[in-house]
């Protein structure tokens, strides 16, 4: 079985956790590389503050993305499995996409204060999920293109940021694999981000 198939056979939040280690696992083993290649590439100490430097304030600004994107990888590897817990899973990393910084945990209910920046729509599925009412296969279609369309944005935005500090590492000569954390691959799919928001047909 592939990783995907073996994480869509586990607990939907132990396919986030997993997931979101994963991304901290690599950002840290990144971290690692990166002062080795600073000690081996014959840095200055400037440079090498500059870089830990440059380095430090994308990822801050980055974290926002790399949830998100985590988040993506979550819902895809939950996209084939049918089952209850799947559509808990899916919906919570979903509200994750619209809401980096939400505070709801996966298994407890939603409410406007924990999820500020979730549509109403997406809210209110989570909360009927836990009480074990079904994703159609329409909705969970429909949350995996919206996935793809906030990531997709995301992406678009990461870019630049990654452009923003690759110039920076130049003006520094500090080569830019030691600043910049690299994206995940590009999704295709379709939109469906009006309706779940509420401004689109139903």
């Amino acid at each position: 079985a592939t990783g995907a198939q073996e994480d869509a056979k586990m607990e939907p939040g132990r396919v986030a956790a997993r997931v979101g280690e994963a991304g901290r696992t690599a950002g840290t083993q990144e971290r690692s590389r990166n002062a080795a290649q600073m000690a081996s590439l014959g840095l200055t100490q400037q440079q090498q503050q500059a870089a830990l430097a440059l380095a430090n304030n994308f990822e801050q600004q980055s974290k926002d993305f790399f949830d998100r994107e985590q988040a993506y990888q979550a819902i895809e590897a939950l996209a084939t499995d049918q089952s209850a817990a799947s559509d808990v899973g899916m919906i919570f990393s979903v509200m994750k996409m619209f809401d980096p910084g939400s505070v709801v945990r996966e298994g407890e209910f939603a409410t406007a204060q924990n999820t500020a920046g979730v549509p109403a729509r997406v809210m209110n599925l989570y909360n009927r999920a836990l009480t074990g009412e079904r994703l159609t296969p329409e909705q969970r279609a429909e949350f995996r293109s919206t996935a793809r369309t906030i990531y997709t944005q995301a992406r678009k935005d990461q870019q630049q940021r990654m452009e923003t500090y690759g110039a920076r590492a130049d003006q520094m000569r500090v080569p830019r694999p030691l600043v910049i954390r690299e994206m995940g691959p590009a999704p295709i799919g379709g939109r469906a981000l009006d309706r779940l928001r509420g401004t689109g047909a139903p």
